[in-house]
């Protein structure tokens, strides 16, 4: 369960970030 939970948390910005084409300003 965690590692599910934590794979999301991963994947979901992940993917935004990828759809958007923009690093993410935490990042910097």
């Amino acid at each position: 369960m965690t590692d599910n939970k934590t794979k999301i948390g991963i994947l979901l910005p992940t993917r935004g970030l990828l759809l958007r084409g923009d690093q993410p300003p935490n990042l910097d």
